[in-house]
């Protein structure tokens, strides 16, 4: 099973067009010096032609319960990739020098080889009598090897990615910068011809190719008032009442790059004509690291709350929707309770699987939210793997979990997306969001009220009721598994 991964990494390696791609290598400064100057103004880019309408491909695999799982695919266009600028606000540590990737390139696949071949020389030594003492330690050995040559494809395609990426411009890293301040700018983004609705097209193994996948081409740092005065323009350009943007807050395990193409891949299927920003906190980006991740957001949370009131006060937008996934609602969530009492600062909030815990969403954040929105919008799910573990590590209900109960309040309409991708956006369990897109779609263009969407509703013992999508769930009227 390891051999087809072996042998298309030394292909690769060996081809000449490759070795002659990047020319050389090394690192080199990708961030501008002391003595460069941050443009003033971004050009523009080339206008985006309108999406076409999505097309629904037969059903292929029955979901449980008799709904199927469609997959929206794009009409073909042979014209070029579409792109997407995507603003940003960021306090993540600012990349000077980008490592050089070829020593994975060339080193790894030894590394792989050599576990294949531990692998295969302690299977080839074991005794159908060995003792238990032997053939636990053959077990451990194999498993041990098939972990190293595991975390070898993947880091060797990691390193080949960013030894043939396309991206220029500014890098940003994992961690915080020790400055304490936000970084501006702006990011442009590839969507291909071909891109499936609510996915975020990325090569399985080998290099981006802009005609299969969603690919960050630039990113560039800009000034404050810079900042500011590009996406107003961008705003300018809008009808009047229809100057509308939004932020996309990520959640854990993301790094800048994945917030960027998110960003861009849920402006261009929910055919958003505002402007697309994201702000991205120093997430490690690895499943290993939920609980840095989770230090980082309360450190983190006074950043997002001053790029959303600088917002606010500084673009003179009709309308400033928020998207929060995940732990990034934590975030969202903290900055709104700080607010104070500046009314209603918000049009849209939309929190996919939050990663909050229960009782601090009902008595801090919930009613915060309600006074500065003109709508709060809880998406949760029972089948999220990622906050099934978060219960179990902060040992406490979380909010977008309804695995134990449905997280009903008052100020917030919660919709049960059990069954399809909770995160628009994220995590992409079942790559079928496009109920979950085109009811956030509703809600950005007509705020309407869930009785006026695609929702049923689930009543509750009194007046309380909480949703669910038409086509994903049976006449079912009734529940009692609800929170307090």
């Amino acid at each position: 099973k390891l051999r087809k991964p072996a042998a298309a990494m030394l292909s690769v390696l060996l081809r000449p067009s490759f070795l002659d791609l990047k020319g050389g290598g090394g690192g080199k400064p990708l961030a501008p010096g002391p003595t460069e100057r941050l443009p003033a103004e971004p050009t523009e880019p080339a206008e985006p032609a309108e999406p076409a309408e999505p097309t629904a491909a037969a059903p292929t695999k029955a979901r449980k319960g008799g709904a199927a799982e469609p997959e929206l695919v794009r009409d073909r266009d042979d014209a070029k990739p579409k792109d997407v600028r995507v603003y940003f606000g960021t306090n993540r540590q600012l990349v000077e020098q980008v490592p050089d990737p070829q020593p994975f390139l060339y080193g790894l696949p030894f590394l792989l080889l050599a576990a294949v071949a531990a692998i295969y020389w302690r299977l080839r030594q074991r005794k159908p009598d060995a003792p238990p003492r032997s053939r636990l330690a053959t077990s451990l050995i194999v498993l041990s090897m098939s972990g190293v040559s595991i975390w070898s494809v993947f880091a060797w395609n990691d390193a080949l990615r960013a030894q043939t990426s396309q991206h220029v411009g500014t890098h940003f890293g994992p961690r915080r910068n020790q400055e304490g301040k936000i970084y501006y700018g702006y990011c442009d983004v590839s969507i291909p011809p071909t891109h499936s609705v609510g996915k975020v097209e990325e090569p399985l193994l080998g290099p981006d190719d802009e005609d299969s996948h969603v690919v960050l081409k630039r990113t560039e740092r800009l000034e404050d008032e810079a900042f500011y005065q590009s996406v107003r323009k961008v705003l300018d350009g809008l009808p009047r009442d229809r100057r509308d943007c939004f932020v996309f807050v990520h959640g854990y395990n993301s790094t800048f790059e994945q917030a960027a193409r998110r960003t861009a891949q849920i402006h261009y299927d929910l055919k958003f004509p505002g402007a697309p920003l994201f702000y991205s906190w120093p997430s490690r980006g690895a499943l290993r690291h939920y609980p840095s991740d989770r230090n980082e957001i309360q450190y983190s949370y006074r950043y997002v709350k001053q790029f959303l009131l600088e917002l606010s006060e500084k673009l003179d937008a009709d309308r400033i929707h928020i998207i929060a996934h995940s732990m990034g609602t934590d975030a969202v969530g903290r900055a709104i309770a700080e607010l104070g009492d500046r009314g209603r600062v918000f049009d849209q909030i939309v929190l996919a699987a939050p990663d909050i815990d229960a009782d601090v969403f009902r008595e801090q954040i919930a009613p915060a939210m309600a006074a500065h929105s003109q709508r709060t919008t809880l998406y949760c799910s029972n089948t999220d793997w990622a906050l099934v573990a978060s219960n179990t590590f902060n040992d406490g209900w979380r909010a977008g979990d309804s695995s134990g109960g449905i997280m009903v309040v008052q100020g917030a309409d919660t919709v049960d997306a059990s069954g399809i991708d909770t995160a628009l956006l994220g995590h992409s369990y079942y790559g079928d969001c496009l109920p979950l897109l085109n009811d956030v779609q509703m809600l950005f263009e007509k705020n309407l009220s869930p009785a006026e969407r695609e929702l049923e509703p689930v009543k509750l013992s009194g007046p309380s009721a909480y949703w669910i999508f038409k086509h994903l769930f049976g006449p079912e009227k009734t529940d009692t598994n609800t929170s307090p």
